[in-house]
């Protein structure tokens, strides 16, 4: 099973998740942002999580096929913790 290193081994500074409540629903994760949370796999295996609904789709910067994607912070961390809707038994 996947597991999540902590933020400060990283070496990122992250507020305390007490802290965070206003500002849970504004904070984006890009895919630099994913890969230094520990997340071990490809975009293109990451895709194709996200179309069978086994992780949480991304925010879609653009309309062209190349645009930018962000996730919502507490739909990753929500997956992390295995409370995501998104996650399929």
């Amino acid at each position: 099973m996947f597991t999540r290193p902590l933020a400060s081994d990283l070496g990122i500074a992250m507020p305390h998740l007490e802290d965070i409540t206003m500002f849970d629903e504004r904070m984006l994760v890009d895919w630099k942002g994913l890969k230094k949370l520990g997340w071990p796999y490809s975009r293109a295996h990451t895709w194709r999580m996200i179309k069978v609904g086994r992780f949480p789709a991304p925010l879609k910067f653009g309309k062209h096929p190349g645009s930018r994607v962000a996730w919502r912070w507490k739909d990753i961390n929500g997956f992390f913790d295995g409370t995501s809707p998104a996650i399929i038994a």
